[in-house]
């Protein structure tokens, strides 16, 4: 039986999705904040869970991270995005 690679499965999901988000909106914490909880909803939205670091600091550079590779993207399929969300750690149901 095939297990889920539920890290590889969102991000594949989320990365276009982000990235055409972070397009519509003007540079700001408000819209890293946004960006961040789309990421959150999609999760949510296919039944999946985020499990961010207990580290309050790891936990913020993960959300840089994730912001700054769907500012910096260049297409909606950014492989820098995609592996950035790869980073992730997600469950799925079980």
């Amino acid at each position: 039986m095939r297990t889920r690679d539920w890290q590889r499965d969102f991000a594949t999901v989320a990365t276009p999705i982000l990235v055409g988000a972070s397009r519509c909106l003007q540079q700001s914490a408000d819209a890293q904040a946004a960006i961040i909880q789309l990421c959150i909803a999609i999760a949510q939205r296919l039944r999946l869970k985020i499990l961010w670091p207990e580290d309050a600091d790891e936990v913020n550079n993960i959300k840089n991270a994730i912001y700054n590779a769907c500012r910096q993207a260049g297409d909606l399929e950014s492989d820098e995005t995609l592996i950035t969300l790869r980073q992730l750690r997600v469950i799925g149901p079980e």
